[in-house]
């Protein structure tokens, strides 16, 4: 099957969240920002190859002149799935450009309602009101469906209840993720303040009725969703597994004597970096293809190369 693939569209965010490595889902060292036209060329042919599945992120897309054109040009592919992934900073001022987009699904980055610990979290001031105006504006003008990804750590952990009820209150679905490993903020950072889901969800099934969701193509971490008072609760937590293709074997990241420090997520959606790179893995930046310098042959043998490692996930964890 096709994965999703994610667009990054910049590697500019106006955060800079204690937990996020340098230049967000971009993976590594920045080269040199990918044109319009190399955007566009490389999703006409995502189309033509199948893709679906579509989802905007960045840094934060918002802060980027490409954000317009590009997610025109997918709209235009009327996929079955368009989501934008935003810190929200940004998205009460575009709320109108945003409505015309008909995304399916629009996904604000908030760990927590206290402002000073957002503050914190987010290595920046002022910005906790934009978010909020923009979640319960988003709420009220956009007829996407709009939801809440919260990182949770031992630093919010206890702060799920009152996110919960923030969700409930302006209708919106809220997905948990458990922190994520990357070699920056590092190992001692991950330590300190990992918060195993494990616990949570085994009270919330006691609470509610659940089911497992996959993701496309069944890559990925599937996740626990609970229906309460008809909005989404999701968890998203890596005790629940993930899926690993034959590459991942010989990798120094991969999970050893029943560690999973050092890869939580193996393979899973397929990501666009902002200088043209297709990666399929936070931790591997060598197992991505640098399509900037490519004419349109060349990078569909590249898509066709790299969807090999999704046609050979071999098992879950």
């Amino acid at each position: 099957m096709i994965p999703a693939i994610r667009i990054s569209l910049t590697n500019k965010c106006n955060l800079r969240c204690e937990y996020c490595p340098p230049y967000g889902e971009n993976l590594t060292c920045f080269k040199k920002q990918a044109s319009l036209e190399k955007f566009l060329q490389i999703l006409d042919i995502c189309n033509e190859i199948g893709f679906k599945s579509y989802r905007i992120t960045g840094g934060e897309p918002l802060l980027s002149n490409l954000f317009k054109p590009v997610a025109i040009k997918i709209k235009s592919f009327k996929p079955e799935d368009f989501r934008l992934n935003t810190n929200g900073t940004l998205l009460e001022k575009n709320i109108g450009q945003i409505n015309k987009m008909k995304f399916t699904d629009i996904k604000i980055s908030l760990d927590t309602l206290n402002k000073k610990k957002y503050d914190k979290i987010t290595g920046t001031k002022n910005n906790f009101p934009a978010i909020i105006g923009g979640i319960k504006k988003a709420s009220k003008m956009l007829k996407s469906r709009i939801g809440i990804n919260m990182v949770v750590t031992k630093k919010n952990f206890e702060e799920i209840p009152n996110m919960i009820k923030f969700c409930q209150k302006n209708k919106i679905n809220l997905k948990l993720l458990d922190l994520n490993y990357f070699e920056s903020p590092g190992r001692k950072y991950w330590l300190e303040n990992y918060q195993s889901l494990k616990g949570l969800v085994k009270n919330l099934q006691k609470r509610y009725k659940s089911r497992t969701v996959k993701t496309v193509g069944n890559f990925g971490i599937p996740m626990y969703e609970f229906k309460i008072n008809r909005r989404i609760l999701k968890v998203k937590s890596s005790d629940n597994g993930t899926t690993y293709s034959k590459i991942c074997k010989n990798c120094k990241y991969f999970p050893q004597n029943g560690l999973k420090l050092k890869c939580q997520e193996g393979i899973y959606n397929l990501l666009l970096t902002a200088d043209a790179k297709l990666a399929i893995c936070k931790q591997r930046p060598d197992l991505g293809i640098d399509l900037s310098g490519m004419n349109k042959s060349e990078i569909k043998d590249s898509f066709r190369k790299i969807l090999e490692y999704y046609n050979n996930s071999f098992f879950k964890k």
